[in-house]
């Protein structure tokens, strides 16, 4: 029963920890609008590489019109300024990604954090699942050991012990040691008047 105690202690105490990072974790997506910046930070490459692709068709198009075209056709303009435009929007993207400028919220600086959150919550949900295994061998263990007892004879107060008698014991006792005696001197008494 104490294995058993101790088992759920930690599995209450484990589960106290998991609740903790996820609700770490809850309030860090809450702060930062987002619910995985992993992803966020795939959408933003994903839209880089798109707008890489358009600005290299838009100069390919404008290498192309080179030799017909004059460098103040309305269509090189408004290809041109497509371009600018998406050189802005490519470094605005890539700034949100890896910014250095103190005060920025860069997708990096918050996939840092994001990730640190992440195994803290793997942590504590292994533990978790760890010490719900060990509460289930425990409760094993402490069925495989309860004792059955049957009782075979009934329990009864003792009675009065009539034996061993303390005060013929004694008196015995005393008698052989007196006749011992007796011998012995009768003995020692035969064996020098025999001497004298």
């Amino acid at each position: 029963s104490d294995a058993v105690a101790q088992a759920r202690q930690e599995i209450d105490s484990a589960q106290e920890k998991l609740i903790g990072a996820r609700a770490a974790l809850l309030e860090y997506r809450n702060r930062n609008v987002t619910i995985d910046p992993v992803r966020k930070a795939e959408e933003i490459g994903k839209i880089i590489v798109d707008l890489t692709l358009q600005r290299l068709q838009i100069q390919n198009m404008l290498a192309s019109f080179g030799d017909t075209l004059v460098a103040n056709a309305p269509s090189v303009k408004v290809n041109r300024s497509r371009v600018e435009e998406i050189d802005k929007q490519i470094a605005e993207l890539q700034l949100k990604l890896t910014a250095t400028d103190a005060g920025v919220q860069t997708i990096s600086a918050e996939l840092a954090d994001y990730e640190r959150l992440k195994l803290s919550e793997g942590f504590a949900e292994k533990l978790y699942n760890v010490a719900q295994v060990a509460h289930e061998r425990a409760q094993q263990e402490a069925r495989k050991q309860q004792l059955y007892l049957s009782t075979v004879v009934r329990p009864t107060l003792p009675e009065l012990a009539l034996y061993p008698e303390r005060t013929t014991n004694i008196l015995l006792t005393f008698m052989c040691f007196f006749v011992i005696w007796g011998i012995c001197a009768m003995l020692a008494a035969t064996v020098v008047d025999h001497t004298a």
